[in-house]
């Protein structure tokens, strides 16, 4: 099989498995990682069940890693335990999101109203990572403001 040949078969696996798992990334993105992934460990010449399973697996990997980054801001964000509570910490995110820019606020309202990652990099014109990156460190200092008020 030929480099690119390998190369459309892994993206048409990870095509398959992004929409299967509602995976943010792009399925190109994601053949290019799986495809450095091989080089590194020197695993390029291995038969199409091989790449199909490594596609698969780095696809589900990703997955877990989104639920866990979503795990680790649902608990960076305190979570309200009564209506007074939820008041409260509503009260406190408008007004302490106010110290931040725009993108940051606008990037973490979207995410606590569950929008995909995706969506709210096109929206604030950030790639993925870097909107990740904003999203966390808000999310950090959102808590130790709670945390110390």
């Amino acid at each position: 099989m030929e480099q690119e040949e390998k190369l459309e078969f892994i993206k048409d696996i990870c095509t398959h498995w992004r929409k299967k798992l509602h995976l943010e990334q792009e399925a190109e993105d994601i053949a290019q990682d799986v495809v450095v992934k091989l080089l590194e460990k020197g695993k390029w010449d291995v038969t199409k069940g091989y790449l199909a399973k490594a596609a698969k697996h780095y696809c589900i990997d990703l997955k877990r890693q989104g639920v866990e980054k979503m795990a680790q801001l649902d608990e960076k964000i305190p979570c309200p335990t009564s209506l007074r509570d939820e008041l409260d910490r509503r009260m406190f995110l408008d007004k302490a999101l106010k110290k931040f820019t725009w993108v940051e606020q606008k990037a973490v309202r979207l995410r606590l109203q569950g929008v995909k990652l995706k969506t709210i990099a096109k929206e604030t014109g950030l790639s993925l990572s870097r909107a990740q990156a904003i999203i966390d460190e808000t999310a950090q200092e959102l808590n130790r403001l709670w945390v110390s008020r």
